[in-house]
């Protein structure tokens, strides 16, 4: 993620990937990756100190050397996986996705699937339809290059 090329001007252009957080109205915590496509808040954007925010968050979440090392702890949940795009793996049917990620979500290893788990975030993804049979798993509704889905939930 290079911070230091977001300003209020800028775009989503298909070549870099950035991580932000964001919280519902009731203080849950997600990451939310926009896979080079998705829109980011207008507040970022705007704000000169953006890596200097959320730098310090990031390094926390993904267990980086940092201030608040002495209150990381694993909470010790689970990972329940929402939805998925078709290319997430070569598992066809979707309780063997999840029972996949549920074993991954257990790991020592800090792995996508597990960081949830650990963590207690939710994470959603830009979607990007670069391909005609790209699609979300048991979605039925509309969604478009750039729209945000939730793909793993924690249990905590």
């Amino acid at each position: 993620m290079i911070i230091e090329d977001l300003n209020i001007n800028w775009k989503a252009d298909g070549l870099s990937t950035y991580d932000w957080p964001a919280m519902d109205k009731n203080g849950k915590i997600a990451i939310m990756v926009n896979e080079s496509w998705g829109d980011l808040p207008k507040a970022l954007l705007s704000n000169d100190n953006a890596k200097s925010l959320l730098n310090p968050f990031f390094e926390h979440i993904y267990e980086g050397l940092d201030e608040y090392s002495q209150y990381s702890y694993n909470k010790h949940g689970q990972t329940i996986l929402d939805l998925y795009t078709n290319n997430y793996t070569n598992l066809k049917e979707r309780k063997d996705v999840e029972k996949s990620v549920a074993k991954l979500s257990k790991q020592k290893v800090l792995l996508d699937e597990g960081l949830f788990a650990k963590k207690g975030v939710f994470v959603y993804y830009g979607f990007l339809d670069c391909e005609e049979n790209y699609f979300l798993v048991d979605y039925t509704g509309k969604i478009k290059t750039g729209d945000y889905y939730r793909s793993y939930l924690p249990t905590i």
